[in-house]
């Protein structure tokens, strides 16, 4: 039986029967696998980021799911999630845990089983420090135009890169 011709964005092994990549034409690039946790599922528990170093509670809640995720085992029993302003979570736990176990069950890479992944972390957070994309869009700051709200996001950011190089050993 003939293989059908795979889509656009697939690239796809006949020889074996297997895809071997999924492209998105405007964002294909080939990096560590982390990054997949870095700039994709927002939505679903499933991200991973770097040091924050907040002390607040919104930033312990993510500091606890960061440990959970590198750990691989979430704390039971789950935290009560802090609610947001809008009163949705700011950490479904609930949610983050399913898709921690999904992973587990099908053995898929996932921040507990990439070795230097919270290194990687720090230094995808370093590059986002040193070049903030509220300072730097074009399209963000021609809707930004308050130079006052700027230089208190600048000022906001600064803080942020000190803190995270003084925890980087700078």
């Amino acid at each position: 039986m003939p293989v059908p011709p795979a889509p656009d964005n697939l690239l796809y092994d006949p020889a074996a029967g297997r895809i071997t990549a999924l492209l998105d034409y405007d964002f294909a690039s080939i990096q560590n696998p982390g990054y997949e946790f870095f700039r994709s599922f927002n939505t679903n528990g499933g991200s991973f980021l770097g040091w924050s170093g907040g002390t607040g509670p919104e930033e312990q809640e993510a500091e606890a799911l960061r440990k959970a995720k590198l750990a691989g085992q979430f704390p039971s029993p789950l935290p009560a999630p802090l609610k947001s302003d809008s009163g949705a979570p700011l950490v479904d736990w609930e949610l983050a845990q399913a898709w921690e176990m999904e992973l587990q069950k099908l053995d898929v890479r996932r921040p507990s089983t990439i070795p230097g992944i919270d290194k990687l972390a720090d230094v995808d957070e370093l590059l986002g420090a040193l070049s903030p994309f509220i300072l730097t869009n074009e399209d963000f700051l021609r809707m930004n135009t308050d130079e006052d709200q700027r230089r208190g996001m600048k000022a906001m950011r600064e803080r942020k890169l000190v803190a995270l190089l003084e925890h980087l050993g700078f």
